[in-house]
């Protein structure tokens, strides 16, 4: 359960695992899917993600303050977490995150 100990109120329940991008925004995990949803438990991004965001050392990376690194059908691109538009087309491999993550720095 993702509570709001602020309000008091629940979040959401509907997902098996949270990460919060920043206060507005938390990746959410169902069915080995993920997404995007906002504080209001409002979907951002559908879970159909194989992966949102990118780690280092356990750490989340790969994001800016509108966009974040995403794998789709074992590929990498770049989507808003604001509201799921591609920003730059899933047609990246693995070997090719430094790439990703010097454009998610710029944009």
């Amino acid at each position: 359960i993702l509570y709001n100990y602020k309000t008091g109120a629940t979040i959401t329940s509907n997902y098996t695992n949270y990460e919060f991008i920043n206060n507005d925004y938390i990746i959410v995990e169902k069915n080995n899917k993920y997404g995007i949803i906002d504080i209001n438990d409002t979907v951002t991004v559908s879970a159909s993600y194989d992966k949102i965001g990118y780690y280092e050392n356990k750490i989340l990376t790969g994001y800016n303050t509108n966009s974040i690194i995403a794998k789709k059908n074992n590929k990498y691109g770049i989507i808003s977490y604001k509201d799921g538009k591609i920003i730059e087309k899933f047609s990246y491999d693995e070997n090719e995150i430094e790439k990703l993550l010097e454009k998610i720095s710029v944009t």
